[in-house]
Parts: structure tokens; C-alpha cells; sequence
């Protein structure tokens, strides 16, 4: 599969309005070059943060990407396939944690590298359980007091 058509699925999954390739109108130009861009800009995004686990990929979806193609393919197909990106982020456990995430359309990893990770948001439920036996095994958190 190439990078480009790689791209246009994505782009066609993610819900990305405009053609891939410029048509000959320059509206329709620009939504395609917008919707590029886009993508491109979430590529970039998950790429510089150094979190997308290529081998973990490549092994999973049991193929032999390059960086770029893996993770516009990740892109495209992880709610169908449920690859993960990483071994850490969960994106069902994050979508059902996060209804705001769920309800505005934004991939949940591309939500979570963006603005959950600085926003204290949990990427599984491992994490988040080690949170809560921290928090109960503290003697700050009064549990009989909540139940």
C-alpha cells in the first residue's frame, strides 16, 4: 500500500472534507490541500512525540511500515482494527472515559498527545487504578464518607 493511498483513507475515515488531489476548481483545491494538511498536521503531532510504537505496530497489523505510513494507517483504521499505537493508550478506554473526546469527533490519540496527556487525562485503566489505590491507601481519602 502506498503513502498516498494510505493518506486517502485516512483522510476519507477521519471525516475530513475535500479530494485528496486538487480539482479544478480552486474551493475544491483548497478543502483537498486542507484535509492534507490536516492529516499531516496529526502525523507530525504523533511522530515528534515519540510515543507511536512502529515495531509494536508493524507486529500487530503484520506488516512493515515506515513511520509515516504506519501511523497515517493507524489513523485511518484503529477504530475497525483496534491496533494500538503504543503499549500504554488504550483509545476504547479512553472515548468511554472521555465523553467530551467521544462526542467532538477528534481521534481519541491524536486528543490525548494534543490535550489530555497535559490535562491529567488517563490513557487506560491500569493507570487510573493505580491512581485510585494510591489515593484509598493514603488515610487522606475518607471512602466511608462517599459510600
Amino acid at each position: 500500500m502506498t503513502i498516498n493511498r494510505i493518506i486517502s483513507e485516512a483522510v476519507n475515515k477521519l471525516g475530513v472534507r475535500g479530494p485528496i488531489v486538487p480539482a479544478k476548481d480552486s474551493i475544491s483545491a483548497a478543502r483537498g490541500k486542507k484535509a492534507v494538511n490536516e492529516l499531516d498536521q496529526f502525523i507530525d503531532l504523533i511522530e515528534s512525540n515519540g510515543s507511536f510504537d512502529l515495531e509494536l505496530y508493524n507486529r500487530k497489523a503484520e506488516s512493515s511500515f515506515k513511520l509515516r505510513e504506519a501511523i497515517a494507517h493507524y489513523l485511518a483504521n484503529s477504530a475497525v482494527n483496534k491496533l494500538p499505537p503504543n503499549q500504554t493508550f488504550d483509545a476504547d478506554f479512553y472515548l468511554k472515559t472521555n465523553q467530551d473526546v467521544a462526542t467532538s469527533g477528534i481521534h481519541p490519540f491524536v486528543h490525548y498527545l494534543a490535550f489530555g496527556q497535559d490535562e491529567g487525562r488517563y490513557p487506560n485503566s491500569v493507570w487510573l487504578a493505580k491512581d485510585v489505590e494510591t489515593i484509598y491507601r493514603s488515610n487522606i481519602f475518607d471512602a466511608k464518607y462517599y459510600m
